[in-house]
């Protein structure tokens, strides 16, 4: 139930920054466990919210999908993996949350338009 203004009318605004808070908090989980296998259930449930509820205000908000942001966080990530040289591609490519090192590969092409051993300045 959404807060009321003086007179007893809804306060609009509430529910904007309820949805604003709620897609903050669906970051700052993201953020925290972007190295795991994460799906959609499993955000919703931490946040206690339904699964579409939660799809629909990250995508009202943000204009993109929860899951396209995963996918840009954990590509963010692993080029700076990459650009530090510790680790190979098949390694960054767990460390971020990817299982398979090839499709980590085969997505991080198409996002940057360069193979991962290219951003890494290595060929």
């Amino acid at each position: 139930v959404g807060q009321r203004q003086r007179g007893g009318q809804p306060d609009a605004g509430y529910g904007a920054r309820r949805r604003h808070l709620l897609m903050e908090q669906a970051r700052q989980y993201l953020e925290t466990h972007y190295r795991e296998c994460v799906a959609l259930d499993d955000v919703a449930k931490a946040l206690r919210v339904s699964p579409y509820h939660l799809s629909h205000v990250f995508s009202e908000q943000s204009d993109f999908s929860l899951f396209a942001y995963l996918t840009s966080l954990r590509l963010g990530k692993a080029r700076e993996l990459l650009r530090e040289g510790r680790l190979n591609v098949s390694e960054v490519a767990y460390a971020v949350g990817y299982q398979d090192p090839n499709y980590f590969a085969k997505v991080f092409r198409k996002h940057f338009g360069k193979a991962p051993r290219e951003a890494a300045g290595r060929g």
